[in-house]
């Protein structure tokens, strides 16, 4: 049975009164607007915010070769849904000990699982909190 539509929503542009169906946020004369603003603001992450060294690192050849290892060696599932009898697709690989917190374990294999998008999320949170 298909879903029913949403209802429609304004533009989260600020006075534009242009109705858009959700997920959207913006009308399509805004929505460029926003994408310009998204990518403005991780360009100045990555240039004052963002340690370079960890960034290098998240670009080499070797992360990307450990990345694929580990999805592989979890078959592309996440590990923790998995421990809850849940099936979901993984999309990131995670340092379980931060390579800010232990730069030598950065390629360690054990040190690294894959997760999906919302338990990588959830994860990442509680370390931010302590």
């Amino acid at each position: 049975m298909p879903k029913p539509n949403r209802p429609l929503r304004p533009c989260a542009h600020v006075g534009c009164a242009a109705l858009v169906r959700p997920p959207e946020r913006y009308c399509p004369a805004h929505r460029w607007m926003e994408e310009q603003r998204e990518a403005h603001r991780q360009r100045y992450y990555d240039q004052h915010l963002r340690n370079r060294e960890a960034k290098a690192f998240y670009n080499s050849q070797e992360w990307q070769r450990l990345r694929q290892y580990v999805l592989n060696r979890d078959k592309h599932l996440c590990v923790l849904c998995l421990a809850e009898k849940k099936i979901t697709p993984a999309e990131h690989v995670d340092h379980i000990v931060p390579i800010s917190q232990d730069w030598s374990r950065r390629l360690d294999p054990e040190n690294c699982r894959s997760l999906c998008a919302v338990c990588h999320n959830r994860v990442r949170a509680e370390q931010a909190r302590g």
